[in-house]
Parts: C-alpha cells; structure tokens; sequence
C-alpha cells in the first residue's frame, strides 16, 4: 500500500506482544518463528494458534492477519523453495489447502479466497526462509475506509473466536465438512 510520502498511521494493539517478544521480553529474530509451531504441544496449540499438525504440514492463524481468518499453510520443514519441497509435503498441503479453503467458506462464510505464496524476500516474503501459504478469507464490500484513507487493518473479530469457529473442521468431526 502506497503511503504517499507519508508514515502509515499506527494503532497500538498491545495483545500481540507476545508473539513479538519471547518470555524473556527480548526479541528472538534469530530463531524461525513457524519453525516454533512445529515444536509445539497440542495443549499449545489455541494460544499460538495452531489448527493442526499433521505428519508433513502445520495449518495456523497468522499471527498478522491481513483479516479476520487469516490463514497459514506450512511445511513442518524449514525450506524457503516450493521446489525443494518433498512430493508428500505437496500433496499433503494440497489437500490441507482445500480443507483450509472449506472451513473458511463453512466456518466463516467467506465469500472468496486469496491464496498467496510469496517465495524469496524479493517476492515479498516476511519469512523467506520457511515457505508458507496465505489464505486470506474475503466477502464483498470488506474493504472499509480504514486501509484505504487511515493506511490502517481493522480486524472485525477476536482471534480467538475465529479459532473457535475453524478448528471443528480441522479434526476428525469436520471430516465429512
């Protein structure tokens, strides 16, 4: 998003310094934060926002959601090239994304999808170095005022609930969704 020549308006949300800072309060940018989902329990998993985890994949809340449902796809394996990817991670993927793209439409009633891979830091990568997918759920006329004249996001829910909402279709009782 252009800025015009000016710095983007800043809202404060100060329930997102945890994923910021570690439990020391110091930043960790010298350790993968998708790597750290792989690494997690599943008593872990609300908190960070972890829908599942399967053998080869991870399918999560971003943590910096463009919108309300803002989904990730990743590799358990940290590998920054779709092409390195092994044939069992893509196939595996691949059917996390339809998944994926069903709980949105069911769970949230999306109207559309962006799906986005965004490989090597020149593509415009924030992790280039462990590949990922966004899935961005979208309805008609989602677009208020506040991207637009406040260069600002505004998420219409609490993260929580939308993990709520989605995580029945990823376990065994959203199979048939």
């Amino acid at each position: 998003m252009a800025t015009r020549g000016r710095s983007p308006r800043l809202l404060r949300a100060p329930w997102r310094s945890p994923y910021v800072r570690g439990q020391t309060g110091e930043r960790h940018e010298e350790t993968c934060g998708l790597c750290a989902l792989a690494a997690l329990e599943p008593a872990q998993f609300r908190d960070a926002g972890v829908l599942v985890q399967s053998q080869q994949c991870i399918v999560a809340l971003n943590r910096y959601p463009y919108q309300a449902g803002h989904l990730l796809i990743l590799p358990r394996k940290h590998l920054g090239r779709f092409q390195d990817l092994p044939e069992a991670c893509r196939q595996e993927m691949d059917a996390w994304m339809v998944r994926a793209m069903n709980a949105l439409e069911g769970g949230l009633g999306s109207q559309g999808i962006n799906v986005g891979l965004n490989q090597g830091r020149a593509a415009g990568a924030g992790i280039a170095d462990h590949l990922h997918w966004h899935l961005v759920p979208r309805w008609e006329g989602d677009h208020n005022f506040m991207p637009v004249l406040g260069e600002t996001f505004v998420l219409p829910e609490d993260p929580a609930r939308t993990f709520d909402d989605l995580v029945p279709w990823f376990t065994a009782e959203g199979e048939d969704s």
